[in-house]
Formats: C-alpha cells, structure tokens, sequence
C-alpha cells in the first residue's frame, strides 16, 4: 500500500514528504489512521492530512475533524460540463460509499434533530 510506505517514511523523517489520504472509502481512512497510532504520529501532525471530495464522505470528514485529523474538502468548479463527468467518474469507482451512504441517513436525521432541541432550549 503506497499510503503505508509514505506513512513510514513521514515517521522515520527519511523524506520531508506530505501525505494526503485522499479517499471515501472507510476502511482505507481506517487502515491509514490505525498505522498513524502504530507509528506513533499524532492526529494532527503537519505532514498527514486526509481528503474527500466536498459532498462525498461527509461522515467519515466529520469522524476524522472531530479526532483531530486534518481534513481537506475538494470542490470542483469551472463550467458544468468539466466537473459533471469528473463527480460521475468518481462516483462511479466508490460506488461503496454511495452504497453507505443509506446507512447515514439516520446519523444525518439525528444530528438534525438534536440541533433542532437545542434551539428550543
């Protein structure tokens, strides 16, 4: 895994290298924040950074932000016809995280309704 190689590297300081774990996919954030523990960097180390595209994964940024990772939202921008077909190709090869995304609706709901209680009180 290319991420694990950059990973040890920014552990062992062999390279003044930045990591950037652009990814939706929850084990693949997962496997690099546990290798992060193992090699002893701390959430918020200067040279370790995660990535989604804005829109995409919110969950999992939210996860990420509320442990104390760096997180990066991509927006695309320029005319509708660049962008349309770059979100429909990504999309398309994380389709997994649209399927979880069904899975998400009741954490979205709830967030909603305690922010909803709380205004009242």
């Amino acid at each position: 895994m290319l991420v694990s190689k950059a990973l040890l590297q920014v552990a062992k300081n062999e390279k003044r290298l930045a990591v950037l774990v652009a990814s939706m996919n929850k084990e693949s954030v997962l496997k690099a924040v546990h290798l992060m523990k193992d090699l002893n960097l701390p959430p918020n180390h200067p040279l370790v950074s995660f990535g989604q595209i804005y829109g995409m994964g919110d969950p999992l940024s939210w996860f990420l932000g509320s442990s104390g990772y760096t997180v990066h939202k991509s927006t695309p921008w320029g005319p509708i016809d660049d962008w349309v077909p770059y979100l429909s190709r990504r999309a398309a090869e994380n389709y997994s995280a649209f399927q979880t995304a069904r899975n998400e609706i009741p954490l979205y709901r709830s967030q909603i309704l305690s922010k909803m209680r709380s205004k009242r009180n």
